[in-house]
């Protein structure tokens, strides 16, 4: 799609929305929504279908969030009303070649409370924006779930990942989720409608884990997973106090500690661990990612967000990301920054892999921010923004 066609797409849906939301308190609620500021990160923009998490797993960062373990109580916006919030956000691009979207960080999208939240939400998006989707779950999906969510998506790629840490240790370290079996079981079910699903071995806890990767991956392959997403840990006090009293022993974990521990979260050093989930994963023929954005880039057969393809955390993974990327055209560039934040002072130059902005005119800490993230997932290149003196 030309660009200039894409942000002309964006504010037709949006007038589309409002004209079918009307209700103008409304719409002056999801104006204000957090999903209207959200920058996205290197997953994609994160999208809650409601507020806290009664599962207890003892290596959760959700309290340092300001959630709660507890019952998971709905999002107050409708799927239409969510699809438009996330238009409103000046960083948010539409369509498959646009922005990731990411379910389930603070809330397991299909626990009962949330389920046809989640439902609504994959729908509208599929529907309205075409981004490509990505989950995490500890739940089961039977197979009239799995059969439901393949009519809710529609052709739309959706990337499910599935969130197995350990088999033995289950009930200690996850007390109140879904037993790892019935997970596997997920996997199966989602492989039988046609989804890649991807085992989410995140967080590798030290000791336990590792200990385990053979046996996880194993039955992974067994039961259909497509590959595996391996993920580090992060801890404070908080956490490590949580993981000792579980009975997991933390001095694997304060070994890999660089710094002070403090209620500031830290994520453990854990490359040769990864590294070893990594190498397992493809002697047994799963593919194998360091990151979520790229299994999500895989499914929907897109260049990755993150970038990474650039750098040496590239597993050099089927999708060929490279040969994907869309052309650099120094005018497009132009007409997105006029278009899209209303920029006029500025010069674009750009060198193979990066877009480099220079404005003359001030733009706050924020805005640029925006403006680089916006620019980047059209054209998948490192961006720099910075403001000239003259």
């Amino acid at each position: 799609m030309v660009k200039r066609d894409l942000i002309e797409l964006k504010q037709e849906i949006i007038k589309e929305l409002e004209r079918e939301i009307k209700d103008r308190s409304r719409l002056r609620k999801i104006k204000r929504d957090a999903h209207t500021k959200r920058i996205p990160i290197a997953c994609g923009i994160t999208v809650h279908m409601g507020f806290h998490c009664p599962f207890n797993c003892v290596y959760c960062y959700i309290e340092e969030m300001g959630f709660k373990f507890k019952e998971t109580e709905p999002y107050p916006l409708s799927g239409k009303e969510l699809a438009l919030a996330l238009l409103y956000n000046p960083s948010f691009v539409p369509g498959r070649n646009g922005t990731f979207i990411a379910l389930g960080s603070i809330v397991d999208p299909f626990y009962p409370t949330v389920k046809e939240k989640t439902f609504e939400f994959i729908k509208t998006i599929s529907t309205f924006l075409g981004n490509p989707i990505q989950f995490s779950t500890k739940m089961y999906l039977d197979e009239e779930s799995v059969s439901r969510l393949r009519e809710v998506v529609g052709k739309n790629p959706l990337s499910p990942l599935i969130t197995i840490i350990t088999i033995n240790k289950a009930k200690q370290i996850e007390p109140k989720a879904i037993s790892p079996e019935l997970r596997f079981r997920t996997i199966e079910n989602l492989r039988d409608f046609g989804f890649k699903p991807f085992v989410f071995i995140r967080p590798i806890i030290p000791g336990i884990t590792d200990e385990e990767i053979d046996s996880i991956l194993t039955s992974s392959k067994e039961y259909g997973a497509e590959g595996i997403v391996a993920g580090s840990l992060r801890v404070n006090k908080r956490i490590l106090s949580r993981l000792e009293e579980a009975g997991v022993e933390v001095h694997k974990i304060k070994n890999r500690i660089k710094g002070t521990l403090g209620d500031h979260q830290i994520v453990i050093e854990e490359t040769d661990l990864k590294k070893q989930v990594v190498q397992t994963a493809l002697r047994l023929g799963l593919l194998a990612y360091n990151s979520a954005c790229c299994a999500n880039a895989y499914v929907a057969n897109v260049p990755c967000y993150n970038l990474c393809f650039f750098t040496n955390r590239c597993v050099r993974c089927p999708n060929d990301c490279i040969s994907k990327l869309p052309t650099v055209d120094i005018t497009d560039v132009e007409y997105c920054l006029k278009a899209a934040f209303n920029v006029k002072n500025f010069s674009v130059s750009y060198n193979k892999k990066t877009i480099r902005i220079t404005l003359k005119e001030k733009l706050n800490q924020v805005k640029r921010k925006q403006v680089s993230t916006f620019i980047k997932t059209i054209f998948r290149r490192f961006v720099k923004v910075r403001v000239s003196k003259y």
